[in-house]
């Protein structure tokens, strides 16, 4: 499951999907194990979410920043 996916989902409901993509027998009951493993790949899914809006915003960040370079180098170029 993708992890933009992971976030969408309480742990209980992740555990859920888990159960259905994978085919899981009907009567498996998940333990403390299988709770505790779900909470960290939803907390890591958040994380690396927050992760990549940031990285995304800081790329367009530095492409301003190379424009507005290009931009300034050319007008002293130019003499204006």
């Amino acid at each position: 499951i993708y992890y933009k996916h992971i976030i969408k989902f309480s742990y209980d409901n992740y555990l859920n999907e888990i159960k259905k993509q994978y085919d899981f027998p009907k009567d498996y009951e998940f333990d403390g194990l299988d709770n505790d493993i779900a909470k960290q790949i939803v907390a890591t899914a958040n994380v690396t979410n927050l992760k990549y809006t940031y990285f995304n915003y800081s790329l367009f960040c530095l492409l301003i920043e190379l424009l507005l370079t290009i931009l300034n180098v050319t007008l002293v170029g130019l003499g204006l």
